[in-house]
């Protein structure tokens, strides 16, 4: 408000007051503004730090499973690079003989010496009572009489063709235990052949003595 006296104004001079000169400085629209810009520049930061992370994730994911991978082939060859072993007599040069490298005189004989008394411990430890007296016919029938030692054999019981032996399982659990974890490894030993290898499905192991539904499997 200004009262004139004459020449005299009083009151508050002319020109913008401090309210005046703040509205000038920042108009109300351009500091809406800056406020959106600055929410979306900050948003935009969270969203690249969020697929920074999960890029993160997922590259130590991709290393972990090339780990894995590396590992499983790695650990492939090594369990593939001494066998078959020398467990059989002195060959030409000198040095004992792998199992498919003996003869057959030399094989029956090493299945005597070696595996058969393993085999009898095993089994006559597990049930003594059934399997007192161990010899030949355990595995390979009547047909070891007349020198036929091939296998798999009918003489023992077909399997369910399953690699993990579910069906054997779930109805003899109990043996199929005892085979797996005591018999397999135990003639494999003896007879200086890998076990069987679930990631190359081949090696010695059930299927190297009993047929599967429709016959040999899994390279025997």
């Amino acid at each position: 408000m200004h009262s004139r006296f004459g020449n005299l104004t009083i009151g508050p001079p002319d020109g913008p007051d401090d309210t005046s000169l703040q509205r000038l400085a920042h108009p109300p629209h351009r500091a809406a503004g800056l406020r959106v810009g600055e929410e979306r520049n900050a948003a935009m930061a969270l969203l690249a730090t969020t697929i920074g992370l999960l890029t993160m994730v997922e590259e130590e994911k991709m290393r972990s499973m090339k780990f894995l991978s590396l590992f499983s082939i790695a650990l492939m060859f090594v369990s593939c690079g001494h066998y078959p072993k020398r467990i059989g007599p002195m060959g030409p040069d000198h040095k004992r003989l792998t199992w498919n490298a003996m003869s057959k005189p030399q094989r029956e004989a090493h299945m005597r010496k070696e595996v058969l008394p393993r085999a009898a411990a095993l089994f006559g430890t597990w049930r003594p009572d059934r399997f007192a007296r161990v010899d030949c016919t355990l595995c390979h029938g009547a047909s070891a009489y007349t020198g036929n030692f091939k296998m798999p054999t009918t003489h023992l019981p077909r399997l369910s063709g399953d690699v993990f032996l579910g069906p054997e399982f779930a109805k003899y659990p109990e043996t199929t235990r005892l085979k797996l974890d005591r018999l397999v490894p135990t003639m494999s030993e003896a007879l200086g052949l890998k076990s069987f290898n679930l990631l190359t499905r081949r090696g010695f192991g059930c299927y190297s003595c009993h047929l599967g539904p429709s016959g040999q499997m899994f390279g025997n």
